[in-house]
């Protein structure tokens, strides 16, 4: 195949890969919550005597008095987390009067864990599926490009010692992580990193912390991005990028420039993915381009990422992770 056949194939493959797969909020849970919250207020005179009732006297007389939309800066006489409690309360109860209706086809997920809003059972497996594609798109990418062993590269070869190697390169990975945690109290940018972060995994389990179900979440799409990611940007691009322009430290920084795009969720968000590719893309190349090592180090890492921010945005108030999923609206 020519140079430029090459170039097109591999153009095309990032335009369906980049950014198709970026979790989005549960858009549900969020528009209930704000009919809960427009809910009319009780007839004149006639005294609340449910939480639904006290919420939406609150609310208004929050909304009224308030300087700020975001239910920040000074309120008079309204206490923000009472009143944030009570309206999630209030919406539970609104969303779990729907679960009575036999003829609900929403009954199984809404029963699977009623005291979560934004929790929709059914968003895990879109996510793995829809991340599982990556796999596809490689592995047809590499058979059209003619890569060797469909995209998992000419080393490829399961042995302990890559296995460990993948596992003993995740410790860089993990004191930069430590290192970025420490500044971000002064980074505005990286503080818009987190978010971003924060609310994807909430789009995905929600908000209320799941030990198990989160865990095997964590692991499920950590192994499929390990895969799949590394497949396709280390087994086919860079590989092909170095067949084709002969300079394998060229085709690594391309590599990561194209990924760092492909995860340009903020700016900086992209600049730190193109830093972490470089070192997975330096790891194949460590490795006589053995994708085990990379996958390894990639899959472990993103397991204790995306487990560490669930634990994070559980501890938010409700309000603060409602405005997370406001935010991408």
């Amino acid at each position: 195949m020519k140079p430029f056949q090459r170039a097109y194939v591999i153009l095309a493959t990032l335009v369906i890969s980049v950014k198709g797969f970026a979790p989005g909020p549960n858009r549900k849970a969020v528009a209930a919550a704000s009919l809960a919250r427009k809910a009319p207020s009780p007839s004149k005179g006639r005294p609340a005597d449910d939480a639904s009732s006290f919420t939406t006297q609150s609310d208004h007389a929050f909304f009224e008095n308030s300087d700020n939309k975001h239910g920040e800066g000074i309120y008079k006489g309204t206490n923000i987390y009472k009143r944030e409690s009570v309206i999630m309360r209030s919406f539970n109860n609104n969303y779990n009067n729907f679960n009575n209706n036999p003829n609900d086809f929403n009954n199984f997920n809404n029963n699977f864990n009623d005291d979560d809003p934004f929790f929709d059972v059914r968003n895990i497996p879109s996510f793995l599926g829809a991340q599982s594609l990556l796999i596809l798109i490689a592995v047809v990418s590499a058979a059209i490009l003619h890569t060797p062993k469909y995209g998992l590269g000419p080393g490829f070869k399961i042995t302990s010692k890559a296995v460990m190697d993948g596992a003993l390169a995740v410790v860089p990975m993990a004191l930069l992580a430590l290192i970025l945690d420490k500044i971000e109290p002064y980074s505005r940018d990286l503080q818009d990193v987190s978010r971003a972060t924060q609310r994807s995994i909430l789009s995905i389990l929600g908000g209320r912390f799941k030990p198990f179900i989160g865990l095997a979440t964590a692991i499920m799409l950590g192994v499929v991005a390990g895969v799949g990611e590394e497949m396709l940007f280390r087994g086919v691009i860079q590989e092909q990028l170095t067949k084709s322009l002969g300079n394998e430290d060229l085709s690594l920084v391309l590599t990561s420039v194209i990924f760092g795009l492909g995860h340009a969720v903020t700016p900086l968000y992209a600049f730190i993915a193109g830093i972490a590719s470089l070192f997975f893309g330096s790891l194949y190349i460590y490795a006589k381009h053995n994708l085990v090592v990379p996958m390894v180090c990639h899959g472990i890492y993103d397991v204790g990422a995306l487990f560490w921010a669930h634990y994070n945005v559980t501890t938010l108030p409700e309000y603060e992770q409602r405005d997370l999923l406001n935010d991408r609206w």
